[in-house]
Order: structure tokens, then sequence, then C-alpha cells
């Protein structure tokens, strides 16, 4: 009957008691209601007058509450509402709607959800279906007055960025480094009726009432709802695991949480279980994947994510960077004044590379990679992202690196890879950076690193629930490299029979060829190895144009050539130091010492196994020796300079010439 606000400035405590009182004496009077903050003195109230405390539960109305409240007061709007949650469509004239357009009435299950039982928010969807601006309003003003005295309302806030509540998320959100606040209970959130039941017997807070706390955040801080938005993404990938939340998402058509969830957690998706992702992938509607592709990550991933592993496609197209207009606009998002060093960012930089990659942009790739590996370091600094992504980050970096030919660069981005996969724990970039590194010592022509890289792989690898051909490949190569450096035929065919007949869409298809190539030479089939090299070049033009591709296809096609007995310089010898110990044989075989010494003098070997050969034509030229004149010294130092450094098929070299 009477309605008594409590105000804490308004009045003393003992007052407020003699006022409840004097209402209560007057004895036709009725009943009176007492409404104030969390500062009511409930406990001094109850024990002085016969008191019924009411809670969220009995103010906010439940979803079967909003029905039969519609049915009562909004007798008009009967048969539309019984008719549509009976699941009949029927056409609705909104009074409140722009130049009254027809609209469907919502379920009382949408209003519920919207609204979780606010009276008035729930009169004003019930009048009007396209009212949720109007009925926000109408929530704001009372949630701010119920919440503003508080002194954890900064605490509560944050909470409104967490999409399911549970203690466990809720814990898990608290100590996310992002958070830095004490954070508040599950059982504070429902006494405050911020949350409330669902009919999956979830807690949820209400769309409504989520977008009052954001946006309040979002007024004084950007930055800071960013850094909670993904704390929370964290905490209740957690709780719940990242998979299981996507496919909750996709089953309940929560588009734009989907479309969050991908770009925020697609890293550990793919590492966990990449077919699983294709068929998430593949149950998108096409609108949710034009909306990820603003970071060309949708096709990326449809088309590199296959149930069976992946599916590398580079583009058969002359690459012009100039006029590549995602790879400008992802550029951008990486070197924007300020770079915010986050997963977002980590995210766009990952798609920069693939995209780069993959659309023949091998140098600016390369800048890409360098890019990422500074943003990554200052957000693990800052622990903005998880070793996971960071992990993913190098990887993919490595992969870059490495396909540019910048292969120290790459070693450091694939131990860096290596170090946050066991950090975190990740079997996948365990496996992936030991495989990767073993075929880049390869590469480098460390042998000895190569098969230490390669006792590391095997491991992790048993344990991937999916992928293993796919991440086995790049140590299948090196398992190759090694057998081919001790002339072991047999072994080599056995790892190469693992391997596709041909060179596939692998990005690293290049390295199975040279192999294929150096495989054929060493069997004496040069002409057919060189015949080869020049028909994968002719089929690949933009990936046979990478830095690693053609010089890794260039030294077996002139090593096949020299094989062969072909004579005049070896082109481009004097920027390849392998090229340039070929042309020094060359020299060799042709008698002409002056010429070999000065083959040796450019470039610079740059590993071991190099320098050890170039060490070995040098004794031989200095002393103009042939097999058959060459002095006791000659024959004593050779042996002493090839166990440095050198492998089994280095002296391949020498073969033809006699003196193996």
């Amino acid at each position: 009957s009477r309605i008594f606000v409590w105000d804490q400035a308004g009045g003393d405590f003992n007052a407020f008691i003699d006022r409840v009182g004097t209402l209560l004496d007057d004895p036709h009077g009725g009943r009176v209601a007492v409404v104030g903050g969390f500062d009511i003195p409930v406990n001094e109230l109850a024990a002085t007058f016969p008191t019924r405390l009411a809670g969220p539960t009995d103010v906010l109305l439940t979803e079967g509450e909003i029905e039969a409240y519609a049915v009562r007061e909004h007798d008009r709007y009967r048969p539309g509402l019984q008719a549509h949650v009976r699941g009949e469509a029927m056409g609705h004239r909104s009074p409140a709607g722009a130049g009254g357009l027809a609209s469907t009435p919502l379920t009382p299950l949408q209003i519920h959800v919207r609204t979780g039982g606010w009276l008035r928010a729930v009169r004003i969807l019930l009048t009007d279906p396209l009212g949720s601006r109007t009925a926000r309003l109408a929530i704001m003003s009372s949630l701010m007055r119920w919440l503003g005295s508080r002194a954890d309302r900064d605490m509560i806030e944050t909470a409104a960025f967490l999409p399911e509540f549970t203690e466990e998320t809720l814990e898990a959100f608290r100590v996310h480094p992002l958070v830095g606040l004490p954070g508040v209970a599950l059982a504070g959130l429902q006494e405050l009726g911020l949350v409330v039941p669902c009919t999956d017997g979830q807690w949820r807070m209400p769309t409504l009432v989520r977008e009052i706390l954001q946006a309040s955040l979002t007024d004084t801080d950007p930055q800071r709802v960013r850094e909670l938005t993904e704390a929370a993404v964290d905490a209740t990938t957690a709780d719940a695991g990242v998979e299981t939340t996507v496919e909750t998402a996709v089953r309940k058509r929560s588009w734009r949480r989907v479309t969050e969830l991908l770009h925020d957690h697609w890293i550990d998706l793919y590492l966990k279980n990449a077919p699983a992702l294709a068929r998430i992938l593949e149950r998108l509607p096409r609108h949710v994947l034009g909306g990820l592709e603003g970071t060309g990550l949708a096709s990326r991933l449809v088309t590199s994510t296959r149930p069976t592993g992946m599916d590398y496609r580079p583009s058969l197209t002359p690459p012009d960077y100039a006029r590549d207009e995602l790879a400008q606009r992802l550029r951008a998002r990486i070197t924007a004044t300020p770079v915010v060093a986050n997963r977002t960012t980590v995210t766009y930089g990952i798609a920069d590379m693939a995209h780069c990659r993959l659309s023949g942009h091998y140098t600016e790739a390369a800048e890409a990679a360098r890019l990422v590996r500074e943003i990554v370091q200052v957000a693990m600094d800052s622990q903005r992202v998880r070793p996971a992504v960071a992990g993913f980050a190098e990887l993919q970096a490595g992969i870059t690196l490495h396909l540019a030919d910048r292969l120290v660069e790459a070693r450091s981005a694939y131990e860096a890879a290596y170090f946050w996969g066991e950090r975190g724990e990740v079997d996948f970039l365990r496996a992936d950076a030991a495989g990767k590194l073993a075929l880049l010592s390869a590469h480098l022509g460390n042998l000895p690193q190569a098969r230490l890289w390669l006792g590391r792989v095997d491991e992790p690898l048993a344990s991937l629930p999916w992928g293993r051909p796919l991440l086995a490949r790049a140590a299948v190569l090196a398992q190759v490299h090694v057998a081919t450096a001790d002339v072991d035929h047999e072994r080599a065919d056995r790892w190469l029979a693992q391997l596709p007949h041909e060179p596939d869409a692998d990005e690293f298809w290049a390295a199975h060829a040279c192999l294929i190539g150096y495989s054929l030479a060493l069997q004496g089939r040069m002409a057919e190895a060189a015949q080869r090299v020049e028909e994968w070049r002719r089929h690949r033009p933009v990936g046979s144009t990478s830095p690693l591709a053609e010089r890794l296809l260039s030294e077996v096609s002139r090593m096949a050539a020299l094989g062969a007995g072909r004579s005049g310089p070896v082109p481009g010898w004097e920027h390849n130091p392998m090229l340039a110990n070929l042309e020094a044989v060359r020299c060799l075989r042709d008698g002409d010492f002056h010429a070999a010494l000065r083959a040796l003098r450019i470039p610079e070997r740059t590993t071991l196994r190099m320098r050890t050969v170039a060490a070995m034509i040098e004794v031989i030229a200095r002393a103009q020796a042939t097999p058959e004149t060459a002095d006791e010294s000659v024959l004593r130092q050779l042996p002493v300079l090839y166990r440095q450094g050198g492998e089994v098929s280095d002296l391949a070299y020498f073969h033809p010439f006699g003196w193996t």
C-alpha cells in the first residue's frame, strides 16, 4: 500500500526505524514496502517488525511469469504471443516501431534473456519488440543507482565481460593477469540480481544489464575493455574448454560469440584439433565467415584446414604486393602507432605472414615475421598472451623466415617456438618446432645438430591426437638428409617412401624436390635430376621464386650438371658458398688450379661443412695434385680435414676424379 525509500543520506537510522513504525501503527494503512540499496538496515528492520525479505528471485520475473504477465496485462497481443510461443509465424504491428513497420513478437524466453526479468524492460519489449534501446535506458538509471555507492562496483562491472558464470570461471577470471582485481563471487552477483538462472540450469547475465555495465567501463577506459574481453575468453575456455565453448555457441547459433571465439582462440582450436576446427568452419553461415574475412583469417582457415590435415594452395598468379589490398590492410594493423601487443595483434600478424607467403610476397612476409616476433616479445613481457599463442606465432615466423632463406633468424624463431611449447606443454608446438629445427639444421649443413633435434620429435609427436603425418613431414625430410649424407641409399629410399611420390602442396615442397634430385644424382642419374628440377620450376612459377626454393633447386641442378660433365662456370657461384665449392671442384677437374683457389675466396663459407669441403679443395689446388701425383702430405691432410666436419656424401664432389 505504501512504499518507503531508504536513503542513508536523508536521515539517521533511528529516525528511519521510527518512521516505519509510525506507518505500521496506522490500523488502516496496510503493508509497508521498504525499498533501498545494499546498505539498507535489513537486520534491524527484521528484528523490530514482522518482516518478509524480498530478494532478486522475488522481484525479477521468470520466463513463466513474463508469459503470464503478457497474457494478463496485454490481452490484445495474446494471440500473437501464444502463436509465437507455439512456433507459428505471425506478424505484429509495433506501435513504437519506426513508421509502424511490422515486427515479430518476442517470446518470453527471448525477453528473459535480454532483460533478466526487470519489470519496466519487460513491459517495453512486450509492447515493442524493437525497443531494446528504450528497455536498456529504463534499466540503466535504476541499475546505476543500485550499484552507485558500492565499493566493489569496479569488480562487478568487470564481471560483465564474462559470457558464462560458474565459480570456476569467476576464479579463473579473477586470477588472470589482465584483470588485477579481487573479483566477485557468484553468490554476490546472484544476490544483486545481476545474473539469473536460465532454462538450461546455467547462470547468465541479462543482455541489457551486460551492455550497460560494459558501456560504463568503455566510456572511461577502452583499452581496459579490450584486456577484460581477452581475460574473459581465457577464463571461459579454461573452465569449459575452447572446443566445447565454440560448439555450444554454434549449436545456439550465437554467431557473434562464435566470431569472437574464433578470433581469440582459433590458435588453441587449431593446435588441439584442426579437423574439429574444419568441421566447425563448414557449419558456419556465409555471413559469419564474411565477418572473419577482414583479417583474411576465414579464407586461410577454410583452405588450409581439412579433417585430414592441411592443404596449402599457393598463388599461381605473379605477386604484386603494392596492389594486394588485404596484404596492405593486414600490415597496417601490426604497424599502427601505437601497436597494442596483445592476442588480436598477434593474430593479424600471423594472418599477414600466411597471406604474404601464399601470395608469393616472400620478402614482405619476412618483414612481417620480424614485426610479429617483436610484438610477441612485448606481449609475453606484459603477460598479454599465453605460451601457446606465443609459440604458434614464433613457429609461423620461423616458417616464414625459413622460406625466405634467412636461416639464422628462422632458427631463433623455431627455438622460441619450442621453448614456449615446453612452457605451455603444447605437444604440437614441440613436435613441429623440433622437426623444423632438424630440417633447418640440415639446410645449414649441420647434420649433428639435425640428428639431435630428430631425437626430440618422436615423444611429443606420439602424444598428438591429430596431424602426425603433417607434423612429421619436416622430420622425415631431415631424416632423408641424414641418410643421404651417410650415402645410405636404402635408408634414404625408406624415408622418401613415407612422402608423396612427387612434391605436393606443402610449403616445404622445394625441400622435398631437392632431396629427390640429390637422391637421383647420388645414384648417377644426373640428367634425370636436372630435368626434374626444371619441370618443378615450370609447374610452380610462384612457389619456386621463394629464396629457399631458388637456392635449393639451383644447388641440386648445378650439382647434377657438374656430375654429368658439363663444362663452363657454375652460374651464380659468386653469391652462393655451395655453388662456389662446386665451381672450385669443376676447376680441379679441368686442371685449372688457380681458378679453383679464386673460387674459394668468395663468398664466405657460412657453415663448418662448407668450410671443410673448401679446405680439402684448397689442399689439392695448392699442391696442384691429382690422385696419381699427390704426395704423402696431401694424402695425410685430406682425411684429417674431412673428419673435422665432413659427411660421407661430401666425398661425392671428389669421386668422379678418383680421389675417393
